[in-house]
């Protein structure tokens, strides 16, 4: 039993003040409760650890200064449209919706380990991504706002210069915003995607919030589907034709369904 009292290695997502983050929601049938936890299984956690090393360590170049571009070469589509973000062919043989915030310290440490063989299964053809990136920990910042800001300013990328859309993510997982952290501002995010080779539509989005609501209406749908498929919203969560994909299992990213 972890220190939540949960048996199963995940854990509720609760700000500083221990106050949960998850919010009751209302549905047409009534009221309908959903919480918003992270993946805390040993692989990842193992991953999530190394992340907080570095992040402290650059923690004063991420903060004050710019972050660092990580460049990724994509041989393959990337697409933006209501909300969801998607990444390869359409001839691909396998699908999976991956579930994700860029505060979320399980979603750090699932991209550390994981980016590098889903880039080579999109180079290959042989997969493609839903990327549902949005504010599901937004009151984790302090002051609140940063998972809002970070993903609106992902799905801008994806929209105006979808090439670098993978870049823009990496690089953001690569030095992550730890929770409790104020985030990175507009204009850091816009000197990322600058350096990154941004569309000049991108920064204008970034600075007016354009894309922000229709992310939270992303974010709602997103909720009931993950809640749909395993009785809760969890972080990260990776569904394959609405089923959940076991990610604590190595062999998990073989298991989509064909």
């Amino acid at each position: 039993m972890n220190s939540t009292g949960r048996r199963d290695g995940r854990r509720d997502v609760r700000g500083r003040s221990g106050k949960l983050v998850g919010a009751a929601r209302k549905s047409g049938n009534g009221q309908a409760k959903w919480y918003v936890a992270i993946a805390a299984v040993l692989v990842i956690g193992a991953a999530i650890t190394t992340g907080v090393l570095v992040s402290k360590a650059n923690r004063k170049a991420e903060i004050n200064d710019v972050i660092a571009a990580t460049e990724v070469h994509p041989r393959y589509p990337v697409r933006a449209a209501d909300g969801v973000v998607t990444a390869g062919t359409e001839t691909a043989g396998r699908t999976i919706d991956l579930y994700e915030d860029l505060i979320c310290p399980g979603c750090g440490g699932f991209n550390r380990l994981y980016a590098d063989a889903i880039e080579k299964e999109l180079d290959a053809g042989r997969l493609r991504v839903r990327y549902h990136v949005l504010a599901y920990l937004d009151q984790s910042s302090v002051p609140p706002g940063y998972s809002e800001r970070g993903s609106a300013a992902a799905y801008a990328m994806a929209v105006h210069s979808p090439s670098r859309f993978p870049s823009f993510l990496r690089s953001l997982y690569r030095q992550q915003v730890q929770e409790g952290e104020p985030g990175y501002t507009d204009e850091q995010l816009v000197s990322l995607g600058q350096r990154l080779g941004a569309d000049e539509r991108f920064a204008a989005d970034v600075r007016e919030g354009t894309w922000k609501p229709m992310l939270r209406k992303a974010l709602r749908a997103a909720a009931e589907e993950v809640d749909k498929a395993t009785g809760r919203v969890a972080l990260p969560t990776v569904l394959s034709s609405g089923r959940q994909l076991d990610t604590s299992d190595p062999r998990w990213l073989g298991s989509t369904e064909r």
